[in-house]
């Protein structure tokens, strides 16, 4: 390991920005001399006293573990200890480095930090959970759509409906929840996941009520109804001005959908 990295690594922690380019170039360092001391470089930093230097730990290992089940087997634990540091933006580092990693080993873990009294690390959470079915990780989004925090409901709503493919009970009530959320980036998302699973005849209603809000409508609720193809949606439709030519496009495929002489071919909720 030479002096070189050693002073690049120095400059990230002086700087302390997780987001400047110092931070990043010492991040790139670590995994470029991962062969030559990096891998031990950063462990030996994910137990530093320094706040700083155990952030960049956790940056620096997410992607150290990730081409590698030799390195992984090594990272992982480090950052599942990472999960408990005091700090709560070192906590939330290590939620990302293990997100990175899509090893179902860090399920339980990431599911564990659910209801962390820091929101970015739960936002961390909802984010990394997405795309695994397993009951854990579904379990930690369903709690997660009823965060107080409106960015970590808005994450988990999108990664329970659109990212996971189960269907239980459990997972379409937590969606007809957030149907009445008070964020409408939220209520999309919902409605998203509830016609994809064609789930509950409440997505009608939601939806309808979607198309006929004030200001820009946006893609999920056009693409909702397009996909949902349900007759009762065309008066709203119909109600809806497009403001650009995509949205256009949008609008005229839902109506098409949506109109009586397409019943039999378009898939209503069951």
């Amino acid at each position: 390991m030479g002096r070189d990295l050693e002073d690049i690594v120095r400059a990230a922690l002086d700087g302390d920005d997780r987001n400047g380019d110092a931070w990043e170039r010492a991040i790139d360092a670590l995994c470029a001399s991962a062969d030559a001391g990096g891998l031990d470089r950063a462990l030996a930093l994910a137990a530093d006293g320094r706040e700083a230097a155990r952030a960049l730990a956790c940056d620096a290992l997410g992607r150290l573990g990730a081409p590698s089940d030799a390195a992984r087997e090594r990272v992982i634990p480090a950052l599942i200890e990472a999960l408990d540091d005091e700090a709560p933006r070192v906590r939330a580092a290590a939620v990302s480095a293990l997100s990175r990693l899509r090893d179902a080993r860090t399920i339980g873990p990431l599911a564990g930090r659910r209801a962390d009294p820091d929101a970015e690390v739960r936002h961390a959470v909802a984010c990394g959970l997405g795309g695994f079915d397993d009951p854990l990780a579904v379990d930690a989004l369903v709690d997660l759509t009823r965060d107080a925090s409106p960015a970590v409901r808005d994450w988990a709503t999108f990664a329970l409906g659109s990212l996971t493919t189960v269907t239980t009970p459990a997972v379409v009530e937590a969606l007809v929840e957030r149907l009445q959320d008070p964020d409408e980036q939220t209520r999309e998302e919902a409605i998203v996941g509830l016609v994809a699973r064609r789930a509950d005849e409440r997505v009608v209603a939601a939806l309808a009520a979607a198309l006929d809000a004030a200001g820009p409508i946006g893609r999920g609720p056009l693409e909702a109804a397009a996909r949902l193809g349900d007759p009762r949606l065309l008066p709203a439709l119909l109600r809806v001005t497009p403001a650009s030519d995509p949205e256009r496009l949008l609008l005229e495929h839902a109506i098409y959908a949506c109109s009586p002489e397409e019943e039999e071919g378009g898939a209503g909720v069951s």
